[in-house]
């Protein structure tokens, strides 16, 4: 049996290139929102993908970087969690995401559906980075012992 990796080890390998294209594109972003803003109306509104070059680089940007996320995640976790506690935290998290479905469809109150919003929102992410989670593999002759 191998002796367990190093945080240094796991980490190796990381692909650093998507936090870079993701500070370029932010970068970009800055330097053509005052360019576009200072164009007249006119051409602002008849080039409505022009004007949106910011926010869009920006959203691509995040997505890489969330991507980015969830690489040092699974590089980080993936076989050092216990099946039961990668399934306790899975049911968590849809829990989470049930709850947030509610809280957004109540009529009641406004508050709810900030809150419902918020947490589905929050669980969506955290299930986006989980699911890229591989629990640690439990060795067969244990498999056996357990279903006897």
């Amino acid at each position: 049996m191998q002796p367990p990796l190093t945080i240094r080890q796991r980490l190796s390998g990381l692909p650093y290139r998507l936090l870079i294209i993701a500070a370029a594109l932010v970068v970009i972003a800055l330097i053509t929102a005052p360019l576009i803003g200072g164009l007249p109306d006119r051409v602002r509104t008849d080039n409505v993908l022009l004007t949106g070059v910011p926010f869009i680089l920006t959203f691509v940007a995040i997505i890489l970087a969330f991507a980015f996320l969830i690489v040092v995640a699974a590089k980080l976790l993936n076989d050092n969690v216990p099946p039961r506690i990668y399934q306790v935290i899975e049911w968590i998290i849809i829990g989470g995401i049930v709850v947030g479905v509610v809280g957004m469809f109540q009529p009641w109150t406004l508050f709810g559906y900030q809150v419902g919003f918020l947490l589905l929102f929050v669980c969506l992410l955290a299930f986006n980075v989980w699911s890229h989670v591989t629990p640690r593999r439990i060795p067969q002759a244990e498999r056996v012992e357990r279903a006897l």
